[in-house]
């Protein structure tokens, strides 16, 4: 059952926190940090980062949801300001300046160095002013927040001349000299090979080299035939895999050797498409319209062919899942991320909704959940 108490929504027992309590979050963590340091030596950095820290999450805020389609060239002082006209009261505003004002006096004043108690008083006042705001419905701040899901990809890359493709392999990082899991495969143009890494750049952290991975791992993969780099990205999966498929070489290779042969890669690029089209509705949609943008994206994000031959089942499938969510809970799915078929059975338990035929679940907190592969 689902049940909205003070702007949470509750599922099993369960909550997704709003912008607003995720940054109240914030401001609590904020609050045992300084009665943490009260109780030991600490440096001025020590308070120096917790008043920043403060800082950025209430501009992000007000950034995000409070004022998201505002002018983002405003300023954190025009930001702030912006509250008066949704009838927050000007002590308010102002206590949530005093904040900006300490934080600018740090980057910008090397003789200033705040008192801990100075910094603790702020801080709990500044928080019951953001308390204030939960009677408050503007913006998103009732909305609930999104996880992003950040990870650690292995990829590898061969250049095939014959085909003038690229041939890229994603992986799952391994322990030790074990070899990695594959994740996914797909083919680019050769000649797009160092667009797509400019591109990586801006979507993730990218580095190459030999010395980023164990021995075994390296040389086993680099022996292969046409080899080209080897390289490790830090970011969301959906960015990787979208920036690769931007650049995809369709092929008619032996069978099994292309993408679309894979039904792990398919799947996994229909979940993706269901994710992302999950959070761009306003109301919600009928079961044929929704089938329509998933699909639409899998083809035009995900480099899932459009004739491919599960595409319908995949999506009328993830569809029937979907449709099981209360649909206030769409905006904050994320993922997926995958996990061990002991991880898949305990977290069933929990689960909000589940297809057991595909091993795919929405755990409790809005996350797409895949049995990985044995």
């Amino acid at each position: 059952m689902i049940v909205s108490k003070m702007n949470l929504i509750i599922y099993k027992g369960q909550t997704m926190a709003t912008y607003l309590e995720h940054l109240l979050q914030k401001f609590d963590s904020a609050t045992l940090e300084v009665r943490e340091l009260s109780r030991n030596d600490y440096t001025f950095n020590d308070v120096k980062n917790i008043v920043v820290i403060c800082s950025s999450e209430l501009e992000i805020f007000l950034k995000l949801a409070a004022f998201p389609s505002q002018n983002q060239r405003y300023n954190f002082v025009q930001f702030i300001d912006e509250l008066l006209t949704v009838g927050v009261s000007q002590i308010d505003i102002d206590t949530l300046h005093e904040l900006r004002l300490a934080y600018n006096a740090l980057k910008h004043n090397p003789m200033y160095e705040p008192q801990l108690l100075e910094v603790e008083n702020l801080i709990k006042r500044v928080k019951s002013s953001l308390m204030k705001l939960i009677t408050f419905s503007f913006g998103r701040i009732s909305e609930q927040v999104a996880i992003r899901h950040r990870r650690i990809l292995w990829f590898f890359a061969w250049d095939h001349f014959i085909g003038g493709d690229t041939e890229v392999s994603i992986m799952i990082p391994s322990m030790a000299d074990e070899l990695p899991l594959p994740l996914d495969d797909i083919y680019i143009n050769m000649s797009d090979w160092y667009t797509v890494k400019s591109e990586l750049i801006s979507v993730g952290s990218v580095a190459f080299g030999k010395e980023l991975f164990p021995e075994r791992v390296y040389e086993f993969y680099s022996n292969e035939s046409d080899f080209l780099a080897a390289g490790i990205f830090e970011g969301e999966y959906k960015d990787l895999i979208k920036t690769f498929a931007k650049y995809e070489l369709r092929q008619d290779l032996i069978s099994g050797l292309n993408r679309h042969d894979s039904f792990f890669s398919m799947f996994q690029a229909s979940i993706l498409a269901m994710v992302e089209v999950a959070s761009t509705f306003e109301t919600e949609p009928t079961k044929e319209n929704l089938q329509i943008e998933i699909l639409n994206c899998c083809v035009d994000n995900y480099a899932v062919p459009s004739e491919y031959q599960h595409l319908s089942k995949f999506v009328d499938s993830l569809t029937n899942l979907l449709k099981q969510l209360d649909f206030s809970l769409w905006k904050v799915l994320s993922g997926p991320t995958w996990i061990s078929k002991l991880s898949f059975d305990i977290e069933k338990k929990y689960a909000l909704v589940i297809n057991n035929e595909l091993n795919i679940l929405f755990d409790k907190n809005g996350i797409v959940r895949i049995q990985l592969k044995s």
